[in-house]
């Protein structure tokens, strides 16, 4: 764990604490886990999980090289964002404005490399100030170390009106806050994990929601009114005074219980917002823009909690893998807004002839696969092959013009031809490749000897 408040904050010689921890606590708790907590740097913490070290992080931003690296859990933290402060004395409002500046960046984070991305696309490069924690980034700002520096949403709700520091409007780097496992890890932990925080999330009145009152009201409760001790000794010392003390307190109690009630008004104003921007995240995040299917990593996300559902079985899967044929023809000649609507209708003709539990997604350009369960046969994937291709068999109307469109489909059946996600891909991937090299419209499943062809070929094409 690293220091991440209200996350999880793990400073030296104090318990861990935070939301990360609330929920690794309640799980453990109904598993029977033995938790031991190793606080580290966020960057070494990196190292030492693809190590093994250590079987969890705790509160790591999800990213598409960390995906590939490491195992994340399916289930979500919480939804966050990056947030820039600045020193009250700095002029910095908006993105342009920190050209030249320093800004104090902590190391590894996912929000200190979106702002340096998003910093040269918009022709602003700054001088990075880095640190280790977020409340270094903020203490460098108050030093005038950096101009501004960059944190995430969940910790700026908790300093927002601290001295010296401003919120400027900079909103930036929409994630998810995820668990991370080794990559050689058994899926069972996250498995767990997951399971429990699905449990949890979908219960208002579970741990998770009591953990977000307490960590977001930010211990407001807790501050003690100054009139208290001075209306105590008067009390104490002037007896003659006793009833307009009294009257004094009643007043001052009543304005502290509206301003709690109010407090308690705010934070459930945040939840719900929280549970509105975590929908628009995951949009963001796991769905394709244009066809409004899974995407890429929702497609690796629903793959990994199928096979997990199949452990212990003796279930087989059928992976098919798509490529449109000539939607490059299209694109060159009717614009890649043409191109858009065509991919568009196919993704719409593919999911009318799929089964209710069978899962389609859009892998990127012109790809797109599908996840098919509870097959018994080879014959059931070819099956839905070739209802998939006859769905693209009539002609697409684009405004007054009508296109053709077939496709290649490559098969790859788990655990027959694969014992893993990356290569039950890649065998799709391979026979999907062997169909469009014999003219496209056509499907093929894969075998070992395309493996080995495929391999002569790049061998012949690199000579």
């Amino acid at each position: 764990m690293f220091e991440n408040s209200p996350i999880v904050s793990a400073t030296p010689g104090t318990p861990p604490e935070g939301i990360a921890i609330d929920v690794i606590r309640w799980v453990a708790e109904q598993e029977g886990w033995q938790v031991t907590y190793v606080p580290d740097s966020f960057d070494n913490l990196l190292v030492r999980l693809d190590r093994g070290d250590i079987d969890l992080l705790t509160g790591i931003a999800y990213s598409d090289e960390r995906a590939q690296r490491f195992q994340l859990s399916s289930q979500s933290l919480i939804g966050n964002w990056g947030m820039v402060f600045r020193h009250a004395e700095a002029r910095i409002d908006s993105l342009p404005d920190i050209k030249g500046k320093r800004v104090a960046l902590m190391r590894g984070s996912t929000h200190s490399q979106a702002l340096i991305e998003l910093a040269a696309r918009f022709d602003a490069p700054f001088t990075p100030v880095y640190v280790d924690t977020y409340p270094q980034v903020l203490q460098a700002i108050v030093e005038r170390r950096a101009d501004a520096g960059v944190v995430n949403r969940v910790f700026a709700s908790l300093h927002a009106h601290e001295p010296d520091l401003v919120v400027t409007g900079i909103v930036f780097n929409p994630i998810f806050v995820h668990y991370a496992a080794p990559k050689q890890a058994r899926p069972a932990l996250l498995a767990a994990l997951d399971r429990h925080l699905a449990a949890l999330k979908a219960d208002t009145r579970s741990a998770y929601y009591d953990s977000l009152r307490h960590w977001l009201e930010a211990g407001s409760a807790d501050r003690t009114p100054r009139w208290l001790p001075w209306a105590a000794a008067a009390a104490g010392s002037l007896l003659v005074l006793a009833l307009a003390v009294a009257g004094f307190l009643r007043h001052q109690v009543q304005r502290q219980t509206g301003e709690l009630q109010r407090r308690a008004g705010l934070l459930q104003s945040e939840i719900e917002q929280r549970e509105q921007v975590e929908a628009h995240l995951n949009q963001i995040a796991y769905f394709d823009a244009l066809t409004r299917l899974p995407n890429r990593e929702g497609f690796r996300i629903a793959l990994n909690e199928t096979l997990a559902d199949m452990q212990g079985s003796d279930e087989r899967l059928a992976l098919l893998f798509i490529d449109v044929d000539r939607l490059k023809n299209v694109n060159d000649g009717l614009g890649h807004g043409a191109g858009d609507l065509m991919l568009q209708q196919i993704a719409v003709r593919l999911q009318s002839v799929l089964r209710a539990h069978d899962h389609l997604s859009r892998f990127g350009g012109d790809e797109f696969v599908v996840i098919v369960s509870e097959i018994g046969e080879s014959l059931d994937a070819e099956l839905v092959a070739t209802r998939l291709l006859q769905s693209l068999a009539a002609p697409i109307d684009i405004g007054s013009t009508q296109v053709y469109s077939s496709a290649s489909i490559g098969i790859a059946l788990y655990p027959d031809d694969a014992d893993s996600v990356e290569t039950l891909i890649k065998h799709a991937d391979t026979a999907m490749y062997q169909a469009k090299g014999q003219g496209g419209n056509r499907f093929r499943s894969y075998h070992a000897q395309q493996t080995a062809r495929v391999v002569e070929r790049l061998t012949l094409d690199t000579r």
